[in-house]
């Protein structure tokens, strides 16, 4: 399949595209199109008069719904307030999509405490789940020992020993449980057969519906719901692009070749050094954009997100989803005298048609094909050996598996 069909394969399937990384085994992974569905109705709708059939008069205005609130200390939520990717969690405990979302949630927020707020609102499904109250108000005692956290993750951890238990003992449980935490367990206790703990989760439900949250799990990313299911993947790979967005550029940088000069851009790596002789006579704009990001640090610390043996290696988005960029464009530019001939030469990965952005790859063999359709950044002088050793790899299947190969510094010299 060319590469054009194959970006409008994934513009039809995006959802299936994004989650699975399913490309031609043949062909250097493009930037999908991202498909938005349509979100819930939150927060304030139109309140525009109705006309009345009978009368051709105004009748009274559609309610609106009431906002979404913002966190606040009214919320359990735990990493800073200026984090990159900031998750607000409508939820219930028993249900098990709610227990998968929460998990996703909560081995994400550990993998960036720094950069992730993870924030829980109560949503208990008691009209389906026989616990939903009580585990709701479990939390919430906890939390006025100030182990909410504590006990929220045990109670996701842990939700195979106690989601078929009857209520009763589903109580003797938490105390354990909060036995277990450290907790006081006569003042846990009180505060489960407290009113004033009951009623404060009654009146966030009530709010919650009031805002048109539709049911629990339900998902904001960033004040956006988040449509995907939350599993721990697709999870991981949106704030991964999420942090991203906060490290991107909003321009092309000032060009800052010089005429005549050969560029050499040398790649320490884990594995050993890497060289690339770069192309600018031929694509200007590719080895700008290149030299600037890589000087800029953009490249430290990425690696080889995907592999296919014999084929070719991506590189250059440090989210490893292979979805990552740098938030700038340029154009193609291509070269009846640059092709890719042979094994090592270097190419940019197009974020669509005629369209270049900051993510790269390695050919692994020639690749004919791809002459008038990507742009040739340069080619390997050293280091083919290291990316032919590499081991197969799909960007999102093993997202949360490290790269084999890791860009540790990048080197520039013009000569």
């Amino acid at each position: 399949m060319s590469l054009p069909r194959l970006l409008g394969a994934l513009g039809s399937l995006a959802v299936v595209a994004l989650l699975s990384g399913c490309q031609a085994a043949s062909a250097p992974p493009p930037s999908a199109t991202l498909l938005h569905r349509t979100a819930p109705a939150l927060g304030p709708t139109s309140t525009a008069t109705r006309l009345s059939y009978a009368s051709g008069t105004s009748t009274t205005p559609t309610p609106s719904l009431a906002p979404v609130p913002t966190p606040s200390d009214r919320d359990w939520q735990r990493g800073p307030a200026s984090a990159a990717v900031t998750l607000v969690a409508y939820m219930d405990f028993q249900c098990v999509p709610c227990n998968a979302a929460a998990r996703a949630m909560a081995h994400t927020f550990h993998r960036h405490p720094d950069q992730v707020r993870q924030v829980y609102r109560p949503f208990p499904l008691s009209r389906v789940e026989d616990k939903a109250d009580l585990a709701a108000e479990i939390a919430e005692a906890a939390g006025r020992q100030g182990a909410f956290w504590p006990m929220h993750d045990l109670l996701v951890d842990q939700y195979d020993e106690w989601r078929a238990l009857e209520p009763d003992a589903f109580l003797a449980w938490s105390v354990q449980a909060a036995q277990s935490l450290g907790l006081d367990p006569t003042a846990f206790q009180q505060a489960i057969g407290d009113p004033a703990l009951a009623n404060q989760i009654a009146e966030r439900y009530s709010e919650s519906q009031a805002s048109g949250i539709p049911g629990a799990p339900f998902v904001l990313l960033n004040g956006r719901p988040f449509i995907l299911a939350s599993d721990e993947i697709q999870l991981e790979s949106a704030v991964r692009l999420g942090i991203l967005q906060g490290q991107q550029f909003g321009t092309y940088p000032q060009i800052d070749l010089q005429p005549g000069s050969n560029y050499l851009a040398t790649l320490q790596t884990n594995l050993g050094e890497i060289q690339i002789q770069l192309y600018a006579g031929t694509a200007p704009l590719a080895v700008n954009s290149f030299i600037q990001l890589a000087q800029q640090g953009w490249y430290t610390s990425t690696g080889a997100y995907q592999v296919v043996p014999d084929q070719w290696v991506g590189l250059g988005d440090p989210s490893w989803t292979g979805l990552g960029d740098a938030g700038y464009h340029y154009p193609l530019e291509t070269d009846q005298t640059r092709n890719f001939d042979r094994a090592g030469m270097v190419g940019v990965i197009p974020t669509g048609p005629e369209i270049n952005g900051s993510r790269f790859f390695v050919g692994l063999t020639p690749l004919p094909e791809y002459d008038e359709t990507h742009t040739v950044l340069g080619r390997l002088t050293q280091g083919l050996d290291i990316f032919s050793s590499l081991s197969a790899r799909s960007p999102l299947d093993d997202l949360l598996t490290k790269p084999e190969l890791i860009i540790q510094s990048i080197e520039i010299e013009s000569r």
